[in-house]
């Protein structure tokens, strides 16, 4: 099976061609300011092109793929796993209050295959929702908590796991902490993600301010505008607030050189990390199989060993470092192409 795999970001398309799980050749397309100025369906129109141009190049025209798979995005009432793209789901997303990136790839996959009669389909949307009803409540009337997660890479580290221990996942707990610029750790009952927390429930990340003070963010409110106080939360924030990076390893190079006060702010984002893992203990009763720690944070050595200590007491530590989402959507795509799993109808 030739399989497409397609994962756009705000400034980037990354796609891949898979036959069956084994990547055969990847490209990235990076958007100028040309491109970014286009709609999201002219981007797609744009890049369809350009994804057409580098097939032919590997000798592959559109009619040899049997399936491409995109990147889900924000979308309601969605489960894990894959789903079949059709117009009422591509219309959900462009009528969104704010149409996401990843719509550039599901009109891409949509575009290619339909006329074929051939399938696509969305694999582990980031809002895909399997939580357990009470952690999605608040202490606010008619304010539910949002549903959202790294579930792509997640999934793919938890199905990792359970092969190398020899047992399915509907057989395990799992606690899987994904470390990129934003945290997450979700937790992973015989399967199924009952909830996720992140850098918003607790602490902060390379680039996000995370949970804060309620009396301080009014503070913050009533000094800063909304722009700026929400560029806190994602871009601004975190390390960047403190250091003017987010990038990780240029931060343990300064502790490296003794800096510290580096290493407090450093420390303290990594203990708030294996905080939000002793959460998902107590969400699996104390019944965890494992726990990994994942996403491109988990190439550091230095990471892993600070998170490690505070948590191996509650079950194994294993690392699955980077983020490998193209993989991740061949690998649910051929899941689905073998029978293993359905491709649910978008409604």
């Amino acid at each position: 099976m030739l399989i497409l795999t397609l994962d756009p970001g705000s400034t980037s398309l990354k796609f891949a061609l898979f036959h069956n799980e084994t990547e055969q050749k990847r490209n990235v397309i990076r958007f100028n300011q040309d491109i970014l100025g286009l709609t999201l369906p002219e981007r797609a129109a744009h890049c369809e092109k350009l994804v057409a141009e580098f097939l032919r190049a590997q000798g592959v025209e559109i009619g040899d793929i049997d399936c491409v798979v995109a990147r889900g995005g924000f979308l309601k009432n969605l489960k894990t796993g894959a789903y079949e793209i059709n117009e009422k789901l591509i219309a959900d997303l462009d009528g969104a209050i704010m149409p996401t990136p990843q719509t550039v790839g599901i009109r891409i996959a949509y575009h290619m295959m339909h006329p074929l009669g051939k399938p696509s389909f969305i694999y582990d949307a980031v809002t895909a929702d399997e939580w357990d009803p009470k952690a999605k409540v608040t202490g606010v009337k008619g304010l539910e908590k949002t549903v959202a997660q790294h579930t792509l890479n997640s999934r793919r580290v938890a199905f990792e796991l359970a092969q190398q221990l020899g047992r399915p996942l509907t057989d395990i707990n799992l606690i899987v902490a994904h470390l990129g610029g934003g945290f997450d750790v979700s937790f992973f009952r015989r399967g199924r993600i009952i909830e996720s927390l992140g850098y918003n429930d607790l602490g902060f990340s390379p680039e996000r301010c995370g949970a804060l003070q309620f009396d301080d963010l009014l503070k913050l409110a009533k000094t800063l505008p909304p722009d700026q106080l929400r560029a806190l939360n994602h871009g601004k924030g975190g390390l960047v607030s403190h250091f003017g990076t987010s990038d990780m390893r240029q931060v343990e190079a300064m502790i490296q050189k003794g800096d510290q006060e580096v290493k407090l702010v450093f420390d303290a984002m990594l203990y708030r990390v294996a905080q939000l893992i002793g959460c998902g203990a107590v969400a699996l009763q104390g019944q965890v199989d494992g726990i990994i720690l994942t996403g491109g944070g988990a190439h550091s050595d230095y990471i892993c060993n600070q998170i490690q200590a505070n948590v191996e007491f509650i079950a194994k530590v294993y690392r699955f470092a980077g983020e490998l989402e193209l993989e991740a959507l061949a690998r649910g795509a051929c899941r689905v192409l073998a029978g293993q799993e359905p491709a649910k109808p978008y409604v």
